[in-house]
């Protein structure tokens, strides 16, 4: 944002050699081997593994083997890693949160999730699927309010430091615009005018929370699109093929009435962006601390 803004150039690069850096499609955690002195924590990908299960086919009318008859399921990893003789597997982990109302509905949500036993995917049948899943009440999140406050200093202060850097170039930011980014968390569907999108427009956002700011501007959007489909297992159906925009699209809006989004941008948390948000899909998170961690101080 700030270099177009200048008229500069700006490509990534890696800080330690300034070579060519690729995007990243997935998750990062602050990795296990300890930092030596005066270097930044190191960071790991994160994956899951998985293997081919081969089973018999049985005969409905026999109710035994059927001959020559095999099939093959693809099935995740119960554990993750080389096996260490004299050391316990890792086993596999998934974490997610899910965004309520209020500290009842919190309550209530996790003492049901804790006291059932859940078979997850397909083929339970055949054994399959089994997991334990243990849910905890969390309020510790930032405020939305905190985060954009926060983004906006930061905001201000990095454009200062541009103009000192490379001189008054361009004028300094309004102080009557609020700005404010939409990390998407997950894969968004967004369609516009019934078509495939992968940028969020004002218009789209504008229809999708009814606000009317004719103040709101789309500043910088980067964003990537795939392709995604499913099984429907109530319907034994292949799921519609669909464009989404990939996980990690940034969308940054700047408005003259911040007052007006303030109730929205909890509830853009909450319930997310796009079509199919309840499967998963549009999740967005306002002002993600991330966008306040620089390369000279890095994680």
């Amino acid at each position: 944002f700030c270099a177009e803004a200048f008229g500069l150039p700006y490509d990534f690069n890696s800080p330690n050699d300034g070579g060519r850096v690729e995007p990243f499609s997935g998750f990062y955690h602050p990795g296990a081997p300890k930092p030596k002195k005066g270097q930044a924590k190191p960071a790991q990908s994160t994956s899951i593994t998985s293997r081919l299960l081969t089973r018999v086919s049985i005969n409905r009318s026999r109710a035994t083997a059927e001959d020559a008859m095999l099939y093959a399921l693809e099935v995740l990893d119960e554990t993750q890693g080389k096996i260490q003789p004299g050391k316990q597997p890792t086993q596999t982990q998934f974490n997610s949160s899910i965004e309520v109302a209020n500290d009842k509905l919190a309550k209530d949500l996790t003492a049901y999730i804790n006291a059932q036993r859940f078979r997850l995917g397909g083929s339970g049948s055949r054994g399959l699927g089994k997991a334990h899943i243990k849910a905890s009440s969390n309020t510790s999140k930032s405020s939305v309010s905190q985060r954009i406050d926060s983004f906006n200093k930061q905001l201000h202060k990095r454009w200062r430091d541009w103009n000192r850097s490379f001189g008054d170039l361009a004028p300094a930011l309004p102080e009557n615009r609020e700005y404010f980014t939409l990390d998407l968390q997950s894969d968004a569907i967004f369609t516009e005018r019934w078509r495939s999108t992968t940028v969020l427009t004002p218009a789209m956002l504008l229809a999708e929370t009814g606000i009317a700011d004719d103040s709101l501007q789309l500043e910088v959007a980067h964003s990537s699109y795939a392709y995604t489909s499913g099984w429907n297992s109530a319907w034994g159906l292949m799921k519609d093929v669909d464009v989404v925009t990939n996980k990690g699209g940034c969308y940054l809006f700047s408005t003259e009435q911040p007052e007006l989004w303030k109730p929205v941008w909890q509830r853009l948390e909450a319930r997310g962006l796009g079509d199919r948000t309840p499967e998963g899909f549009g999740q967005v998170l306002i002002c993600h601390p991330f966008h306040t961690v620089f390369r000279e101080a890095a994680l």
